[in-house]
C-alpha cells in the first residue's frame, strides 16, 4: 500500500484527487512568483510616474486593478492544494494587504491626508515580502 505524503502526491495510481492537489500546489508557487514580479512592475511604473513622466500613473492604476485577481487565486490554490494553515493564512494576509493598498489611497484622497497615502509604499513592501514568503514556503512544501 502506498503512503500518502503531505503534498498529496502518492494517493494511489488511479486517484485524480492527488493529481489535482499537486497541480494546485505547483500553480500556487508559480502564481506567487509571478505576482511578486507583478508587484515589482507596479513599483517600476510608479517610479516612471515620479521620475520620468506623470503619464505613467494610468498604467500603475490599471495594473492595480488587473493584478487584483492574483491574491484571491493564491488563496483558492492554497486551500485546494491542501497547504499548511500557515500558508493558507499567509495567502489571506496577502488579500488583506492588497485590499489595504486601495484603502490607503482612498482614505488619503478623501481626508486630504497625504501621509496616509505614503503608507501605500510601505504596505507595498510588506505585500511583496508576504508574497515572496508564500512562494518560498510553498516551494519548500512541494519539495517535502
Amino acid at each position: 500500500m502506498q503512503a500518502t505524503r503531505r503534498n498529496g502526491v502518492g494517493l494511489g495510481a488511479g486517484s485524480s484527487a492527488g493529481g489535482v492537489v499537486h497541480v494546485a500546489q505547483v500553480l500556487f508557487v508559480v502564481m506567487a512568483w509571478v505576482f511578486a514580479l507583478c508587484l515589482v512592475v507596479m513599483a517600476f511604473l510608479a517610479g516612471l510616474n515620479t521620475f520620468v513622466d506623470a503619464s505613467w500613473w494610468d498604467s500603475h492604476i490599471m495594473g492595480g486593478y488587473i493584478f487584483a485577481l492574483f491574491p484571491v487565486l493564491l488563496f483558492g490554490l492554497a486551500v485546494l492544494g491542501r497547504f499548511s494553515r500557515r500558508i493558507i493564512w499567509l495567502s489571506v494576509l496577502i488579500i488583506v494587504l492588497y485590499a489595504l493598498q486601495f484603502g490607503l489611497i482612498e482614505v488619503s484622497n478623501r481626508l486630504d491626508m497625504p501621509v496616509v497615502g505614503a503608507f501605500h509604499v510601505v504596505n507595498a513592501l510588506v505585500l511583496f515580502w508576504a508574497t515572496m514568503l508564500a512562494g518560498r514556503k510553498g516551494w519548500y512544501w512541494l519539495r517535502k
